[in-house]
């Protein structure tokens, strides 16, 4: 309401300073008064208040060029006409003014909005690019690039003014880049959205993706280049690898032992269907040796079906750190056939934990050291206090682990060696460990030197006595 008193107000006050300008000039038009004057006010009152304050600034100025005699411009129309056919065309033409300024307006008003449409859109567009997890990339039709969103430039590791403009060629290998320009060629060509696995190489390292590529398309259907979302699926595709790997090496694994078994339990067979032999007691020993291997490989594998689904419960006792030691050298001993295990430092320290599942670790620290040192014949086992933590450490004198590979020995299925002849095993028992250590609230690590053997380190919170 106030605006539009505002605007009334406003066409009031031009057309009466057009009256004031029309005396003003008057004596210079040989007292002719230019009525084509009074269409200024009227477009202005039309632009800002539309056609009903344009037709009341017509009125207004009408009824001054009928007070004052305000006769229109000499050259336009003459003096020969009655005044109420000059007010007739003047309103006339006035009204055709309303018309077109309110039409320009409108026009104005209308392609304001889109922009402002277009901006939000882009905007948001822009927003939703820049925030997605996925690289995302926009080629032209030559397959250079328009456009890469944060994720994307992370990739490339390189400023985005570096890239933009650029193709495939600049970036990647001949063949990974003629592979990828042959890919969105294709796409361009046929229209059609393709997805698909990709390897890619990006600072020297393959990566894999789950690649999306579809065709840009213009305002009137044709294909201006191509939108490309990629997924990082690098993880997914070494865990299906290692997954993979699994699956052969638990079937050997697994039926090893089990041909070992049967093998001996029919000479077993054999033996006492003759009448006995003192032999037997050997074959029934080795027998069970074999069964206990299975029967680690079997736990195992529910340990990381414990572990993953969150299942995995600790039955807390107290115990010295001596009897955690001797109760871990008891189950791996069996298994173990020409390493000595000497036992040091402070063994009344106390600690508190699932005995059997620490034992467990011990286990297959031990069991890990004679397999890495078929060389050497002895295991060292050190008892430490380090501030509020008993620390544990199983030394052997065997290969060792690289160095570059020593951050990868707690990884799930991850071996040191990847020959399976001669060193046998899931790759779980090192990433169990880890588990197990972590959920009582321990660390465990390794020092190593290539071809002088290994430490394995597990700390413990001390218990205060």
């Amino acid at each position: 309401m106030k605006k539009d008193l505002v605007n009334y107000l406003v066409s009031i006050i031009s057309v009466f300073a057009i009256v004031w300008l029309k005396y003003l000039i008057e004596p210079y038009t040989l007292n002719k008064a230019p009525f084509l004057l009074f269409y200024i006010p009227i477009s202005l009152s039309t632009w800002i208040g539309g056609i009903r304050l344009g037709i009341f600034t017509t009125l207004l100025s009408t009824l001054l060029v009928d007070y004052f005699s305000l006769i229109p411009l000499y050259t336009i129309l003459t003096n020969d006409f009655p005044t109420w056919v000059n007010i007739f065309l003047f309103v006339i033409q006035a009204a055709v003014i309303i018309y077109i300024v309110h039409g320009l307006k409108t026009a104005v008003q209308k392609e304001k909005l889109v922009n402002q449409e277009l901006k939000y859109t882009s905007t948001k567009l822009q927003t939703i690019i820049d925030s997605a997890h996925e690289p995302i990339v926009i080629k032209d039709i030559k397959g250079k690039y328009l456009l890469l969103n944060p994720e994307g430039q992370k990739l490339f590791n390189i400023p985005l003014n570096q890239i933009l403009g650029k193709d495939d060629t600049h970036f990647f290998p001949k063949k990974i880049a003629r592979k990828v320009m042959t890919t969105d060629r294709r796409i361009m060509r046929t229209g059609k959205t393709e997805v698909f696995d990709q390897k890619l190489l990006f600072s020297g390292k393959e990566r894999y993706f789950l690649t999306t590529k579809s065709p840009l398309k213009g305002a009137h259907g044709e294909i201006e280049g191509i939108i490309v979302i990629a997924r990082d699926i690098t993880e997914r595709k070494h865990l299906e690898e290692k997954r993979n790997e699994f699956i052969g090496i638990a079937s050997h694994e697994l039926k090893t032992p089990l041909t070992s078994i049967k093998g001996y339990v029919q000479v077993l067979e054999r033996i006492i269907n003759k009448g006995g032999n003192d032999n037997a007691k050997l074959y029934i020993e080795k027998t069970c040796i074999y069964i206990d291997k299975l029967d680690k490989l079997i736990a195992d594998l529910l340990d990381i079906s414990k572990i993953q689904s969150g299942k995995m419960i600790l039955n807390y006792t107290s115990f010295t750190a001596g009897e955690l030691v001797d109760a871990g050298m008891e189950s791996a001993q069996p298994m173990m056939n020409n390493h000595k295990i000497i036992k040091q430092g402070l063994n009344d320290l106390k600690v508190s934990g699932d005995k059997e599942r620490l034992e467990q670790v011990f286990t297959n620290l031990l069991l890990n050291a004679a397999k890495y040192s078929p060389k050497s014949n002895k295991i060292i086992i050190d008892i430490k206090k380090e501030g509020g933590y008993v620390v544990f450490s199983v030394a052997d004198f065997g290969i060792g682990i690289p160095k570059d590979k020593q951050g990868q020995v707690f990884n799930r299925y991850y071996r040191i060696i990847e020959n399976k002849i001669g060193y046998p095993g899931l790759g779980l028992g090192l990433y169990i460990s880890k588990e197990i250590i972590k959920r009582h609230k321990g660390k465990i690590w390794v020092k190593s030197e290539e071809g002088k053997g290994s430490t394995f380190y597990f700390s413990l919170p001390l218990v205060s006595k």
